[in-house]
């Protein structure tokens, strides 16, 4: 039997097979930024009650020494996995001294480049070459573009839900060889619909002058330190926030696995004479990995990747050529500001009605004409999505956004009956509704709302302040049971003595 979007509705309709579309496994991953009180990237090391960040398994850094990296495991429901989150900010909260977490993607005020503190992760192997890959990101992008901040929303599908696919469709092919293809499948569908995900959500719509770029010359001004897109949704994803123009201009297919892996390998094995003109030591001290176009798989900057849990010593695309791709990592979600843990059930609803339509769709492969064109519909709704009237391409075409929205809402709203089936409380199909009123009034954004917030309050450190407080108010308020916060405190002195083991 053919895989087209209508039969696997139809195969799914039964109570006992939809449930099957509802056994996932979702887990986080979060990224703060702290700040003093006079919204100023903090200059103070990661707090050591906290642990070590390259061995705590929820609590670590990013790119800067002063931005939290909080990962949360995989649950079976978005409910635990915000639950989880609560836990972990909780604790932040009740233990950080007078600073506070800055609640927006884009970053607060940023002194100098070279006065952005960089990850340090220790003494050992691992932790050195942790900060020498940081090293190169800052001679490749500069620290301040690391300081954008997101959420990366990991899901799975259960090997029930996989197999009863495969049963379904492509019963003569190998399983995992089925799940590769079909993720892929999801993946390319992510890229094309991309737009619609982020005029929904798009949640950073403003940046401090201390950010700026060469890329921000459109924006408008609030008062002197804050500059805003009229109709932005999200500068994070723009081509003002966290871009390459060098990655921009190599195509990687997302066709097979197979050309994945070759092309994504050629990428991070060949030299670029950008990256070669800087070398790798400066003043005999190491600065970057290697001088290839990527020092490593994690700086390929996509929306989503296709992911597999390595082993020791073993690279992520070592991992994904011998045993398949396990599950996906989303990386266009923007922090919500108006959230204490920075994303709401609401949210992770959403991401997967739309991650299952993706899934379900018919999904062509894609050729590097249509790739320009998902790149080019993704910046366009990222920095003018709220215009009125605005076309997006398809099929090379003008659309209207709305129109084409829309659409694809009604055929999302199948896929919420589906989910559905086994709540009493609708809570998909209400999720959609609310979706679908965005899309009738971009003033229901959380885009415009933000927007309209940081007029009111004066400007976006302001605002960013305002709300830090606020959350952080509201953790302090929160109840953290004795054998929590025994555990938190054993993971930082278990995460300390592997450090040191390592070392």
């Amino acid at each position: 039997m053919t895989w087209t979007y209508q039969k696997s509705l139809k195969h799914f309709s039964s109570a006992s097979k939809a449930k099957l579309l509802n056994q996932l496994r979702f887990g986080l991953e979060i990224e703060k930024l702290r700040v003093n009180s006079q919204g100023e990237i903090s200059q103070k090391d990661h707090p050591e009650i906290f642990g070590a960040t390259l061995t705590h398994p929820y609590i670590s850094t990013d790119f800067s020494e002063s931005q939290f990296e909080l990962i949360t495991p995989a649950f079976k429901s978005q409910k635990r996995t915000i639950t989880f989150l609560k836990d972990i900010f909780t604790h932040l909260e009740k233990n950080l001294d007078k600073e506070y977490l800055w609640p927006f993607s884009m970053p607060p005020i940023l002194p100098k480049d070279s006065e952005i503190p960089i990850g340090k992760y220790g003494t050992s192997n691992q932790g050195i070459k942790k900060e020498i890959y940081r090293r190169g990101l800052e001679q490749r992008y500069g620290r301040k573009m690391q300081t954008v901040s997101g959420i990366h929303y990991n899901f799975s599908f259960s090997e029930k839900f996989w197999n009863e696919l495969r049963k379904a469709f492509y019963p003569e092919k190998d399983l995992q060889e089925f799940i590769n293809e079909s993720f892929l499948k999801l993946q390319r569908n992510f890229f094309r619909n991309q737009w619609l995900y982020t005029y929904l959500f798009g949640s950073s719509p403003l940046i401090h002058k201390s950010y700026l770029n060469s890329r921000a010359k459109k924006l408008k001004k609030i008062d002197k330190e804050t500059y805003y897109g009229e109709y932005a949704t999200s500068l994070r994803t723009s081509s003002i926030g966290y871009y390459s123009d060098i990655q921009s201009k190599f195509n990687v297919s997302f066709n097979s696995l197979e050309e994945f892996i070759n092309d994504l390998g050629y990428l991070i094995s060949t030299p670029h004479k950008r990256y070669q003109k800087i070398g790798t030591e400066k003043k005999g001290e190491r600065i970057q990995l290697n001088t290839n176009i990527l020092q490593g798989e994690n700086e390929f900057y996509a929306p989503i990747r296709a992911k597999r849990i390595t082993g020791k010593n073993e690279t992520p695309l070592e991992a994904l050529k011998e045993r398949g791709i396990q599950y996906m990592e989303v990386r266009a979600v923007d922090i919500d500001p108006l959230s204490a843990v920075g994303v709401n059930e609401e949210h992770l609803n959403f991401l997967q009605i739309f991650t299952t339509y993706c899934l379900l769709n018919s999904s062509p492969k894609i050729d590097k004409k249509e790739m320009a064109e998902i790149r080019k519909n993704q910046n366009l709704v990222a920095i003018e999505g709220r215009k009125k009237n605005l076309k997006i391409l398809e099929d090379s075409k003008k659309v209207l956004l709305q129109a084409s929205g829309c659409e694809k809402m009604k055929e999302m709203k199948k896929i919420a009956k589906l989910l559905d089936k086994n709540y009493a409380d609708e809570r998909f199909q209400k999720t959609l509704d609310k979706q679908i009123e965005k899309l009738k009034d971009p003033d229901l954004t959380p885009s415009a709302q933000i927007l309209d917030l940081a007029k009111d309050s004066g400007n976006y450190i302001h605002l960013g302040m305002k709300l830090a407080t606020e959350h952080k108010k509201y953790f302090k308020n929160q109840n953290l049971s004795k054998n929590k916060k025994d555990r938190f405190k054993k993971l930082a002195e278990d995460s300390i003595q592997e450090k040191k083991k390592l070392e």
